[in-house]
Formats: structure tokens, C-alpha cells, sequence
């Protein structure tokens, strides 16, 4: 598997970066309204940037909803790098420094576009509740008990 670099994002470079992979991914691929996507909330989330021969190739994003919980959203693999493992890896990055960072986040919570249950599930996660429509996408709410 190629290595990718993950980092929580911590410059103002890298969060552009983040952004141009969200934008090609969500509002270019899957025709999501921008202001849909660029929703006012990342400014209270931590983000994270996993990068392949220095190149912003992947991107998540978590908030915590409250101090129990810890919500991850938007993540986001550039189309020519899906398939290599570089999601799973910052999926694994992204739950280790909620692990490390917050000792009374018990759990973690994600909505999952339909399609990509199985990536999720591998990661131990678990659907829960009914299908429902976010930005016209199907999605399943997952969550992952951590402690």
C-alpha cells in the first residue's frame, strides 16, 4: 500500500487544501451545494490532511457535539486515489487523536453516505436508525464505542 502522511491540519495552506479536496470531491462530484458544504461549522471542528508524494489526497473533518461524542464528517479521497487504503488510514489517524486527545468521548458518530457502509463497518462502525437524504445523497448514522 502507498504510504500516506495524515496530520490534524494546523495552517492556514493546509486548510485550503482541505477545502479544494472537499470541493472536488462533494460540490464537483457529487453536485452538493457549496454553501451546503462549506457549512459555517469548521471553525469549531479539528481537521485532519492525508497526503501522497506531498499532495493533498485526503481530508476529514471532527466536531464534538458534546463531551461524550465525538462526530466525524466530511471525509473526503480524491477519485484518482480511492482504492489504495488512504481513507482507511485517516479514518484510523482521525479515531487514534480522538482517542488521544479527549478522555471522556466515549463515542464515535459519523453519517455515512449509503454506499460506503462496508468501508465503515470494516472499521468497526455501526449503522443505526433509518436511511435519510442529506444534500439529495442517501446516509446511514454509524457510531463506534471507543471506550
Amino acid at each position: 500500500m502507498p504510504d500516506l502522511k495524515t496530520k490534524r491540519i494546523e495552517t492556514a495552506a493546509d486548510m485550503c487544501q482541505a477545502i479544494d479536496i472537499r470541493k472536488t470531491v462533494f460540490v464537483i462530484g457529487q453536485d452538493v451545494a457549496f454553501d451546503r458544504e462549506i457549512d459555517g461549522l469548521d471553525h469549531i471542528c479539528d481537521h485532519y490532511l492525508g497526503l501522497y508524494d506531498q499532495k493533498a489526497v485526503a481530508t476529514g473533518r471532527i466536531r464534538y457535539p458534546d463531551q461524550e461524542t465525538a462526530k466525524i464528517e466530511r471525509v473526503a479521497v480524491l477519485d484518482e486515489c480511492q482504492g489504495k487504503g488512504f481513507g482507511k488510514k485517516l479514518m484510523e489517524f482521525m479515531i487514534e487523536d480522538v482517542k488521544n486527545r479527549s478522555a471522556s468521548v466515549i463515542e464515535i458518530q459519523l453519517g455515512a453516505q449509503s454506499h460506503a457502509l462496508k468501508f465503515y463497518e470494516k472499521l468497526d462502525f455501526e449503522a443505526f436508525g433509518d436511511e435519510f437524504m442529506d444534500a439529495g445523497i442517501p446516509h446511514y448514522m454509524m457510531k463506534k464505542k471507543i471506550r
